[in-house]
């Protein structure tokens, strides 16, 4: 069979978890964005997914709409209450327990499940590229991603200049490296203090427009499930295992592919400039690379090096 028929034959559900206003306006600059893009939408239209929208009932109301947009008729709506715990939202409880029944509903489908969280943009053709690469049963496909500031959707930024032209992964990549996150402009090889020891990401400049990346926590966006995932995530106390636990299961199990090139797929997540600021620590030579956890995942994934590549390399 070929590769591209096997993808094809087999049920691909989309994943997306809104909870507030914020990530629902988001949501319309980002996913809703880019997965409208010619390539992107082109592969959606051929696999025919089923979304899958996790979200409060008020939201839901808007995201139909949105979802239909992009030709796609198939969708489920889970409602989506976040708990409180002594006064507090526990947003990361909540998440865990709906993508635990979201794992389960893969199970029952043997569908394979694409990642849309609210603040990440896909390159166009992206998408098509990491479903090829997971056409194999159990395979996940992980994609390194910059964090980048909400100052991308502004003047002189590409996408403020057109709401509809398609962004290709170069162009995508020179965007999200002018409007950089502190956890990445911090990042830095050579920088006098860095924040790689916490924040997991070192990266140097080659020449303009071209980058080589060492990322510890690369996030599976295609992903496959086996019945003990399940058990695995039923074990779990908070949804962050997926990024800084789940990986080590997967590359025990020879299940893990990391796209290492921005040609083949590049995503940037949206992030507040004064959220997830991880602290610096002054430059090591004999080690910059240097993460605070050892997890097997994290050893694994410092070894590989990463190219993206911008418009002007």
């Amino acid at each position: 069979m070929d590769p591209m028929e096997k993808i094809l034959n087999t049920p691909l559900r989309i994943y997306t978890a809104v909870w507030n206003d914020r990530y629902l306006n988001l949501f319309e600059k980002t996913i809703l964005r880019s997965f409208g893009w010619k390539k992107n939408k082109e592969a959606l239209q051929a696999h025919k997914p089923t979304w899958s929208f996790h979200t409060t009932k008020e939201s839901a109301a808007k995201l139909i709409p949105m979802c239909k947009k992009l030709g796609i008729e198939d969708y489920e709506v889970t409602e989506l209450i976040p708990q409180t715990f002594d006064g507090k939202t526990d947003i990361g409880w909540c998440l865990l327990e709906h993508f635990k029944a979201e794992i389960n509903r893969c199970l029952e489908t043997n569908s394979k499940l694409l990642l849309a969280p609210p603040d990440s943009l896909y390159g166009d053709g992206s998408i098509e590229n990491i479903l090829r690469e997971g056409n194999q049963d159990g395979v996940c496909v992980a994609v390194p991603h910059p964090r980048v500031l909400p100052s991308i959707f502004e003047y002189p930024s590409i996408l403020a200049e057109s709401l509809n032209d398609e962004l290709s992964n170069p162009q995508l990549v020179t965007e999200s490296f002018n409007h950089l996150h502190r956890t990445w402009s911090d990042a830095q090889y050579g920088l006098p203090k860095i924040n790689s020891r916490v924040g997991g990401v070192l990266w140097k400049k080659l020449r303009k427009g071209l980058y080589t990346v060492q990322h510890h926590l690369p996030t599976n966006y295609l992903l496959h499930f086996q019945p003990s995932d399940l058990q695995f995530f039923e074990q779990q106390i908070v949804f962050g295992a997926i990024d800084h636990i789940w990986p080590t299961k997967l590359i025990q199990e020879k299940r893990e592919r990391v796209i290492a090139s921005s040609d083949v797929a590049f995503l940037c997540e949206v992030t507040e400039k004064n959220e997830n600021v991880p602290p610096s620590y002054p430059y090591m030579e004999s080690e910059p690379d240097r993460f605070w956890r050892n997890a097997p995942h994290n050893d694994f994934f410092k070894q590989i090096k990463c190219t993206f590549r911008g418009i002007e390399a």
